[in-house]
């Protein structure tokens, strides 16, 4: 065992060291844990000095407890419950049999686990190596009613982050109700925060917000069942003097993919509270006795070099201990996906075709989108039949997978599995499947209901389809999902558990698709929502890309993977070459500008290449190896961004290699002015003493000027890019 978790038994404190931070963990004398410190690491020493008690109002509810006086609503608490004196945001309510909701947790015991121990049925980081980890697991109780509450915290070698959950125990012999069971609870003293949030919409996702805190609440949140475009499952909190390279921020992300709340309580007295975890407006749970159940995810990063020190953490989490199988550390294949190309408008020689044209360019996966199964020829139809639509795929998908490979591509294909078409021949034998209130209107969504994920018999029939799917040749698959919940039920639940549904159809889509990655360690899964309305670290535990969004305008684009680069790797954000005029916004964008934004992610192209020019070929075969031969620092370098795209006026951001000794830089314009000044960019994360060269251009400069003098930007037009590729001697 390391020493990262220190523990002083007799006076019941915790030092938990993670990278360059400390967390600090003490029980008081009302054997409440008590929140003392999360921040810059710490020695060892005597810390009892930071259990403090903050005033109260007179008219607050105090208890007695061991004699000493003391309100719950000014103490900084670990895990603080309803019912009682904290009126604030709290993480745990229960309705017990008598009609109450008063709980009271006291510290019990502790246990250390060497590594981490991972969530039953749900996603969470995981060590590669034991050494890598270790993990504080505390218990708090309430004998009166029977509950047990396990609260982990695992902790890193090194990284800077800490990862949490809980568990809470039915001890007792009658059911009890969970109203609301939250991941996490951070108590800061302070309320001088800046607030980091984002927001959205289809084809608009992750633009970033930020306002100082404010008393009250305030946040974030999805009641859609999904995380969402409009909001993603991240809250940053930095110093006003902070910025992208320095200062302190405290990061929070939720590991989930369904509906969450992420929400700053800022009190009276100046103190915030950072709770997070599952929508407790879209949540009920009936713990039976003798059960357990467990919350999602979080992790929460506290870092000193500003924003980028912070990203790069939550990088490095999900990059190297989120995401799974083959291709979490490697270069993905370079793609070509059929959708802005064909829509639905193909058969099985257009694909052919375009298989032979993609080939000849060097692109190494051919996807066929939505549009192969059943009689789909448009968006009203046969969801749910996963067999090949033989007007279109005469030879099946087995035969096209053949004449794909045949190609020297892989092949891939689109599925959306959660949904179900009124008119589909799986509705009309099991219309029981669609989830729904009994007896009440249903909603549809672009044409479709959702299927009761909730369902073993569902889980099984699409995973047979899939499977079967897969067998015939696939190495890729697409997941889509394109609708929000409402009217929330399953018809086979009992009435009292229909408050479980949202949650258990979250459950059953992570238990389908751990089956398959079981099953199949060597298909590469990637993850959309109508674009990027499912980009959360829940998913990246299946697979390990996600479509960021359906707006592939290379200019929209420039915010959207901004905003998305602020917790997710940018190797597990998929990124495309698509036509101009541009399909959404009808922008016309240089090819050099699409390709070096492509680049920010995990590449390929949106198109049909039989229909590209001769320049354009050329092009692009260039394009792909380029890309192929930055394959490792794309996706196991570090990332640092240099410029906000809305707050600036233009963008920059720079991937530096694994070694250190080379650095690729990328200025993009928005709306040059001729009588705009000129940037001056300045480059992060270079050795100030060491020599960098820029071969194209004939220069050679020190770490130092890069870095505090900086580079005075060569100005390529409206919508253009510069790309300076560095060396160092």
């Amino acid at each position: 065992m390391s020493n990262l978790i220190k523990i002083d038994e007799e006076n019941r404190r915790f030092k938990l060291d993670s990278g360059d931070t400390s967390y600090l963990i003490m029980v008081n004398d009302q054997d409440m844990l008590y929140h003392a410190y999360f921040g810059r690491k710490l020695p060892d020493g005597d810390y009892s000095y930071l259990i403090d008690t903050p005033p109260h109002s007179s008219i607050e509810a105090i208890d007695d407890r061991n004699g000493f006086w003391i309100s719950d609503n000014a103490m900084r608490l670990e895990y603080p419950v309803f019912g009682r004196a904290d009126k604030k945001e709290t993480a745990l309510e229960i309705k017990f049999p008598d009609g109450s909701n008063v709980i009271t947790l006291a510290y019990k015991s502790y246990k250390v686990h060497e590594g981490t121990v991972g969530i039953k049925g749900l996603p969470a980081a995981y060590a590669n190596e034991k050494s890598e980890a270790e993990t504080l697991e505390l218990v708090v109780a309430d004998d009166s009613v029977s509950i047990e509450v396990h609260l982990f915290y695992t902790v890193w070698r090194d990284l800077s982050v800490i990862c949490r959950h809980a568990e809470i125990v039915n001890n007792g012999k009658n059911s009890v109700v969970l109203k609301r069971a939250l991941s996490a609870v951070l108590d800061l003293p302070e309320r001088d925060y800046i607030m980091t949030t984002n927001c959205g919409a289809w084809a608009s996702e992750r633009r970033i917000e930020r306002h100082e805190l404010f008393s009250g609440v305030q946040g974030l949140y999805s009641k859609r069942g999904n995380s969402s475009h409009i909001h993603n499952p991240f809250v940053v909190l930095q110093r006003k003097t902070a910025d992208e390279n320095q200062g302190d921020v405290y990061g929070a992300v939720l590991a989930y993919s369904g509906s969450y709340e992420m929400l700053a309580d800022v009190d009276a007295y100046g103190m915030t509270r950072l709770t997070m975890g599952i929508n407790h407006d879209c949540f009920e749970w009936v713990l039976e006795a003798g059960e357990t159940f467990a919350t999602p995810e979080a992790n929460l990063v506290f870092s000193h070099n500003g924003l980028n020190g912070m990203s790069q953490e939550f990088h490095k989490l999900y990059r190297d201990h989120m995401c799974r199988g083959k291709y979490k550390n490697q270069r993905r294949p370079v793609l070509l996906n059929t959708w802005e190309g064909c829509y639905f408008n193909f058969n099985e020689d257009t694909i052919v075709n375009i298989a032979k044209s993609a080939a000849d360019l060097g692109i190494e996966l051919l996807v066929v989108d939505d549009g192969w199964f059943g009689h789909r020829n448009g968006d009203n139809s046969s969801l749910g039949d996963w067999y090949p639509n033989e007007e279109k795929l005469p030879s099946g998908v087995k035969g096209l997978a053949e004449k794909v490979h045949a190609e020297g591509l892989k092949f891939g294909i689109w599925f959306e599995p959660e949904m179900i078409s009124r008119e589909s021949d799986l509705y009309r034998a099991h219309p029981e499947w669609t989830l729904c209130a009994k007896g009440r209107p249903i909603s549809q969504g672009r044409n479709q209901y959702l299927l009761d994920m909730s369902r073993k018999d569902v889980q099984d029939y699409l995973y047979d389809c899939i499977a079967k799917t897969i067998s015939d040749g696939v190495d890729y698959i697409k997941w889509d999902y394109n609708r929000n919940f409402a009217e929330v039920g399953s018809q086979l639940l009992p009435p009292e558990k229909q408050g479980e549904v949202s949650h258990r159809f979250i459950l059953g889509l992570y238990s389908l698709l751990e089956r398959l990655n079981k099953d199949f360690p060597d298909v590469l899964f990637e993850s959309c929502s109508g674009g990027g309305g499912r980009f959360d670290a829940g998913m990246l535990y299946y697979m390990p890309q996600t479509w960021a969004s359906d707006d592939t305008d290379a200019i929209k684009r420039l915010e959207i993977q901004y905003g998305t680069s602020i917790v997710y790797p940018l190797s597990c954000m998929s990124a495309h070459i698509s036509v101009c005029p541009n399909h959404q916004t009808g922008r016309t964008v240089s090819y050099k500008t699409r390709q070096d934004v492509a680049y920010t992610g995990s590449f390929g192209f949106e198109l049909d290449p039989t229909k590209m020019s001769e320049e354009e070929r050329n092009l692009s075969k260039a394009t792909i190896q380029e890309y192929i031969s930055y394959g490792d620092m794309f996706v196991n370098g570090t990332y640092y961004r240099i410029a906000n795209p809305k707050d600036d006026g233009y963008a920059a951001w720079m991937f530096l290699s694994t070694d250190e000794s080379e650095a690729r830089v990328t200025y993009a314009t928005i709306d040059h002015s001729i009588e705009g000044p000129v940037p001056r960019l300045r480059i992060p994360g270079l050795l100030p003493e060491a020599t960098y060269v820029d071969e194209e251009r004939g220069r050679t400069y020190t770490g130092a000027y890069l870095m505090y003098a900086g580079i005075l930007a060569d100005i390529p037009g409206d919508r253009g890019t510069v790309v300076y590729k560095l060396k160092r001697k």
